[in-house]
């Protein structure tokens, strides 16, 4: 088991639960008309970060789990 990998990846998760709670939780989504569709941009490029981050994370994890 490879502990840095591992402590990479709950470094990982950890930064996930952060950007939740500063770009997502209690915010209001702002919309933008791009090209006749409004979208709530903020929710996509938040949700985008936490997403990335979670899933590095585990992918950190399983890897230092097996190397």
């Amino acid at each position: 088991m490879n502990w840095e990998l591992f402590f990479y990846g709950i470094f990982s998760l950890a930064i996930a639960y952060l950007f939740y709670r500063i770009f997502v939780k209690g915010k209001d989504p702002y919309y933008e008309d791009m090209g006749g569709k409004i979208l709530k941009i903020s929710y996509i490029k938040s949700w985008g970060l936490v997403i990335t981050a979670i899933i590095t994370g585990i992918l950190l994890i399983f890897q230092s789990i097996s190397a």
